[in-house]
């Protein structure tokens, strides 16, 4: 790809969300103690070289004493890390690729560095080998992460998450572009299918694309971080509102059954399941109501000194409208139990009035049959 007006090497590179995470609770372990792991799993895998954990100290881990989850269902990794990075280099041969990637053409070689920011951690793979053809890097982020998931054991004490999109929808580049007068600058090219980022270095600032590679992750690092967040917080009210759905679901089944056993089940069992229903909804809502506050703050503060290069993915990924389903789950509670209440009513005082007449019906006969004793 011609970047006019570059000079020097291009380098392409990907973008995605993994990590490592413990499977168990580790609570009285420390950040060394999961750099070991973590290096401990990548020497199983024949293919993976190079691998650089550097060392944590006393760096402080979030959520080191949880049970073991999932970065793409739960807020964050286990352990989470305002800063950590991980390296390593991996070999995917080529015959390999078809059984990840039918028909794909990729490098066979990527340097994979994973850099954990405040809000998520970020993953950007490199393919080391020349490819021809666009996406060869986002196809590198597909190629890792398959392969990480396929061949992690399941005994091993750390394990491999993602989260999508992994690759980024997008094409990175990485090209010199001789004196700027910022050290870098980001160019935006959109395409029919993913957009083309194009960023050149000052090179009187970088001795070469490596350094300026690394001071990039750098400077990028916190929007990728804080879009990864907001992803996981998207899907999490994704699954909030399907799960609200299906309640509802349940319950206009409950609603439309006939016959005795489903008028009895209608009137004198649906109440808990609206209840429950009722519960979700709000949850959702609240849930919703939260990312929102949370999300113009993280914002916010991503780019309370900078516009940074990234601003308008954040606010396309930002966006925190309620779920038609979880507004349509309100009308169906409302509408349903309102008719239910209505119609026990009704049974209750017909019934009454049955059980007041048999019974007046009763003491009649039995004072007639005295009367006549």
């Amino acid at each position: 790809m011609s970047f006019g007006g570059g000079v020097g090497a291009t380098m392409e590179f990907g973008i995605g969300c993994f990590a490592f995470e413990w499977r168990e609770e580790k609570g009285s372990r420390s950040a060394n103690d999961w750099a070991r792991d973590v290096t401990d799993t990548l020497s199983t895998l024949p293919n993976v070289s190079a691998i650089d954990v550097p060392g944590l100290g006393d760096t402080y881990m979030w959520r080191a004493g949880a049970p073991g989850g999932d970065l793409a269902i739960e807020g964050y990794a286990h352990p989470h890390f305002h800063s950590a990075t991980v390296r390593f280099d991996i070999t995917i041969p080529r015959r390999h690729h078809d059984l990840v990637l039918p028909g794909m053409v990729a490098s066979e070689n990527y340097r994979v560095v994973i850099h954990y920011g405040p809000e998520s951690p970020v993953a950007y793979v490199v393919p080391l080998d020349a490819v021809s053809g666009r996406g060869a890097a986002s196809t590198g982020v597909m190629l890792v992460r398959k392969h990480l998931a396929q061949h992690i054991s399941d005994t091993s004490k750390v394990k491999f998450s993602s989260v999508g999109p992994s690759p980024f929808h997008a094409e990175f580049y990485l090209a010199a572009g001789g004196r700027l007068n910022e050290i870098f600058e980001c160019d935006v090219v959109p395409t029919r299918g993913n957009d083309d980022i194009v960023f050149r270095y000052d090179e009187s600032s970088f001795g070469d694309l490596v350094e300026a590679q690394t001071a990039l992750m750098q400077e990028v690092g916190p929007e990728l971080s804080l879009y990864y967040q907001l992803v996981r917080s998207r899907n999490a009210r994704s699954r909030a509102a399907a799960e609200v759905a299906r309640q509802a679901q349940t319950l206009v089944s409950l609603h439309t059954e006939r016959g005795f056993k489903g008028r009895w089940r209608r009137l004198f069992q649906s109440g808990a399941q609206a209840r429950q229903l009722s519960l979700a909804v709000m949850d959702a809502e609240l849930g919703a109501a939260w990312d929102s506050e949370h999300s113009e703050k993280a914002i916010q503060s991503c780019y309370k000194s900078a516009d940074g290069y990234l601003r308008s993915y954040i606010d396309a990924v930002a966006i925190n409208s309620l779920s038609p389903l979880v507004v349509n789950a309100r009308n169906v509670v409302h509408q349903l139990e309102s008719g239910r209440t209505k119609e026990l009513e009704i049974t209750l005082v017909t019934t009454a009035t049955l059980a007041g007449a048999v019974a007046g019906g009763l003491i009649s006969a039995v004072v007639t049959l005295m009367g006549q004793g």
